[in-house]
């Protein structure tokens, strides 16, 4: 069980990365548009 835990925590990390740099990206483009 103790394996899973440690297997799972980078794909959240990276799923909190990738949500982080796509509104970081919406952002950008939303300013660059208005």
């Amino acid at each position: 069980m103790g394996q899973i835990e440690t297997e799972n925590r980078p794909l959240v990390g990276y799923s909190i990365l990738f949500l982080g740099i796509l509104f970081g990206f919406s952002s950008v483009f939303a300013g660059s548009s208005t």
